[in-house]
């Protein structure tokens, strides 16, 4: 299967994907992955450029930047090992 590149809107996800992983994985104490490694390094002469700036209160600590890396997903998340209901009623 030969590869394509990704639209930019498939590169943002993809940025987005990977940051997410590398977040959790700073949250909990796991050693990055390369790819992750990677991304961050890319991400970061955006950061020392100054092409990206973005500000945060001054309360705000690093751990909460981290936690809201989470805020669109559940931590809280269960397996469900017997499949999804589905309702047949229609």
């Amino acid at each position: 299967m030969a590869e394509v590149e990704l639209t930019p809107l498939e590169w943002i996800a993809k940025v987005n994907e990977h940051l997410t992983l590398t977040l959790k994985s700073i949250r909990d104490g796991v050693d990055l992955q390369e790819h992750h490694v990677e991304t961050i390094r890319a991400l970061y002469s955006v950061y020392s450029d100054g092409g990206l700036i973005l500000y945060k209160k001054e309360t705000q600590t690093t751990n909460d930047i981290i936690l809201q890396g989470g805020l669109f997903s559940s931590d809280n998340t269960t397996a469900i090992n017997d499949g999804t209901d589905v309702d047949n009623n229609g």
